[in-house]
């Protein structure tokens, strides 16, 4: 529920603040006073497109703000969903500014535009006398024959739905792999029939160096064997009788110890060197064969590097792992495309089941709407109208069963009724459109629900049983009907009225609470002209209930 609207610099308003109460709101001022400008403010919090040119101070930003009073319940999936924090108290705020900058808030959180026009669409119905755009959607046109097996039909049908999306794309995906199939197993096989080893490239360049410099190292080792171990005259022979004289002399010399220790630890590193170099090289040998080998693999590893454009062995590995996941995932994607059909069908089943059993619930509803709209629109003046809801059915499913629903209208006897959008007149619309949110008002939980001049082109009588008809909508839900009908303005449990005024060359709009001796005023212009007669003001008094 709209619980205040608070507009600063937009069209004439200067600064404006409209708090409507939770029954019926009525919205009176002469014709150019500016009441469609209270709504084209409102439109700006229900997302609609900014105009920089409605700026009242071009230097200035435009903000509107709302306040609505939402149920926990109701409304608390939506913020999760948009990650906003809920308040039962929610803020929705919309700025532009003359160079076109615009935002938008919820709960001082800034949303994209989308956000803020979905939330308020569940908030607001704004309805004007030609509006035709809720009587040809088919979200409205179902709301008549809400039945509980509905929401699980279209809960399954969603299911359904994202079933036929995914098949698709596995489909799809199975043909483009398909289509490079024999590409990706000759890439595979090739790669795989490498026997590809992570680190084998160092090994072999480490192996390379050795084959191609073998005899040099042979040459080498026989002589390190002869400089370290030949018999009298050996490195370490020689060292060893040193060590033996050096720990000798150091029981005598105690500044010997510490050389003693170190010519040690040199004799322990050359033994060691020696163990290296035994292990990398004792077996070194020029072997013609096995280092054209060796020469062999290398190229063959650097040519397959180079042709796939990767500079590491380790990529080329990984990118015959792909080429694998990639077949595997096509065999994969086949059996869940196998598994998906099936499930689709067994859901198909359901639905059609459950849609039959809408159709019969909707088919057995309909002469029962049909009657009571008509006998509602007999009420209000329309003597001869035929209200008919036709309903066809297709082979296929949609989102509401088998079902296509139609609205048609007659206005006249002896015509045939036709296609509501295509017969109805502004008036006999906005009298159709009040009797079927009325019904609905009676029996769904509807947004706060904003009435542009419905009672146009209807007056005496009638305009009793329009404002009747908008009061009883008014114990269900928050109702604002702008009008200049002073029946229906006497029905409201709230009464604001839109003034234009000049001061100083400078045109303003305001929107004003009326209190009870401002509303007989109101109503007796509105029953007699701009000067209130003493007959007025008592019929503006008897219709008011004062």
């Amino acid at each position: 529920m709209l619980r205040s609207l608070r507009i600063s610099n937009y069209a004439l308003i200067e600064s404006a603040e409209w708090n409507p109460s939770s029954g019926l709101n009525v919205i009176t001022g002469e014709t150019g006073a500016g009441k469609s400008i209270l709504l084209g403010a409102l439109g700006l919090i229900r997302g609609e497109r900014a105009d920089k040119n409605v700026l009242y101070n071009p230097e200035q930003k435009c903000v509107v703000e709302g306040v609505f009073e939402l149920d926990r319940d109701r409304f608390e999936a939506f913020f999760e969903q948009h990650d906003l924090d809920f308040y039962s108290e929610t803020w929705l705020r919309r700025e532009f500014s003359e160079q076109g900058r615009s935002r938008a808030f919820i709960n001082d959180s800034p949303v994209v535009l989308e956000v803020m026009r979905s939330l308020t669409q569940l908030l607001i119905d704004v309805h004007g006398q030609r509006d035709t755009s809720p009587v040809l959607s088919d979200e409205f046109k179902f709301q008549f024959f809400d039945t509980p097996q509905l929401e699980t039909y279209r809960e399954d049908y969603r299911e359904y739905s994202q079933l036929s999306t995914r098949i698709k794309q596995l489909q799809s995906d199975i043909q483009a792999n398909l289509r490079e199939s024999d590409y990706l197993t000759f890439q595979w096989n090739e790669l795989n029939d490498m026997n590809l080893i992570d680190g084998e490239l160092d090994e072999l360049k480490a192996e390379l160096d050795t084959l191609e410099h073998g005899e040099i190292i042979q040459r080498f080792m026989a002589q390190w064997q002869t400089v370290l171990e030949q018999d009298s005259v050996g490195v370490l022979g020689q060292l060893a009788e040193l060590k033996s004289d050096a720990h000798q002399l150091a029981k005598r010399v105690d500044s010997m110890q510490a050389h003693a220790e170190r010519l040690d630890a040199l004799i322990e590193e050359l033994k060691d060197l020696d163990f290296e170099l035994q292990r990398s090289y004792a077996q070194a040998d020029f072997d013609p064969r096995e280092l054209e080998l060796k020469s062999e693999r290398m190229h063959q590893l650097q040519q397959a590097m180079q042709k796939h454009r990767v500079a590491q062995l380790a990529d080329l590995i990984a990118l015959r792992d792909s080429y694998h996941e990639k077949l595997s995932a096509s065999n994969g994607m086949q059996e869940e495309l196998d598994q998906l059909i099936e499930q689709r069908s067994k859901s198909e089943t359901q639905l059609q089941k459950l849609a039959s059993e809408l159709s019969a619930q909707r088919t057995a509803q309909i002469p029962k709407l049909e009657q009571m709209v008509s006998k509602e629109l007999h009420k209000l003046g329309m003597e001869h109208a035929v209200f008919k809801v036709e309903l066809k059915q297709n082979e296929s499913l949609n989102s509401w069963g088998f079902d296509n629903l139609s609205l048609l209208f007659s206005a006249n006897p002896g015509s045939a009724p036709l296609r509501l959008e295509k017969v109805a007149s502004g008036g006999e619309f906005s009298r159709l459109m009040l009797v079927l949110k009325a019904y609905l008002a009676r029996n769904h939980e509807l947004p706060t629900l904003i009435f542009d001049e419905i009672d146009t082109g209807v007056s005496g009588k009638v305009a009793t049983k329009v404002g009747a008809m908008l009061e009883e909508m008014a114990d269900h839900m928050q109702i604002v009907a702008i009008t200049h009908l002073p029946q229906v303005a006497s029905k409201g449990n709230s009464h604001f009225r839109v003034v234009k005024t000049v001061q100083a060359d400078q045109t303003r709009t305001e929107i004003m609470s009326l209190s009870h001796e401002d509303r007989i005023e109101e109503i007796a212009s509105m029953l007699g002209g701009a000067e209130a007669s003493e007959a007025s003001l008592r019929n503006a008094r008897e219709l008011l209930g004062y």
